[in-house]
């Protein structure tokens, strides 16, 4: 009898936003398989400028954070980058007109 031990698999680290496209000025992100902390949630616009920033303190649950943009968010593709504790993720963002 030969014993196989497997690797643990961890799941990847990722975050949903919605609605994608979004169509106010309130972006919804959930976090899912990411360690508590602090994060930064950094939106970009297409080219390269900080539009919006907000810091959370994230405690490791499921749970969407609210991510409100001032009335300048016009419609476009943005870049929200979730950095913190070790974790760098990007995503797209759609602002539908």
């Amino acid at each position: 009898i030969v014993k196989v031990q497997m690797p643990e698999i961890k799941s990847a680290s990722f975050i949903t936003v919605y609605p994608n496209p979004v169509t106010g000025n309130k972006i919804s992100i959930q976090m899912n398989n990411i360690k508590a902390g602090n994060y930064a949630l950094q939106l970009y616009n297409a080219s390269g400028q900080l539009v919006a920033m907000k810091m959370i303190s994230y405690t490791g649950s499921v749970s969407a954070e609210s991510f409100e943009i001032n009335e300048k968010f016009a419609a476009g593709k943005y870049e929200l980058k979730v950095t913190g504790s070790g974790l760098k993720i990007n995503t797209t963002v759609i602002k539908s007109y």
